[in-house]
């Protein structure tokens, strides 16, 4: 099937997924207090169901946790959460 114009529904969900992949935005923090896959499972779940975010990757063994999020988030909600689990997290400052 080939596609004809841009107002094809195929032509526009594609470009929908393009500015979507485009507005992801990504945060990386530092998480103290984890020493188990347990406790990143907690932190990750907790942080998934932040209104916005999209994916969350949680490393014990380097201490850190990767948030994907829309733009809309309330990044200090992540704060928050991690805190109230027991644990600390900050945001990583990128070098350059």
């Amino acid at each position: 099937m080939k596609f004809k114009s841009p107002s094809d529904t195929a032509f526009a969900l594609r470009q929908r997924k393009m500015t979507t992949m485009a507005a992801t935005q990504q945060v990386r923090y530092r998480v103290d207090g984890m020493d188990c896959a347990a406790c990143a499972s907690k932190i990750d779940a907790a942080v998934r169901r932040i209104p916005g975010v999209s994916d969350v990757a949680v490393s014990v063994t380097a201490g850190t946790m990767t948030v994907k999020h829309d733009g809309t988030s309330d990044l200090g909600q992540v704060e928050s959460k991690v805190a109230g689990l027991g644990y600390s997290a900050a945001p990583l400052v990128e070098k350059g």
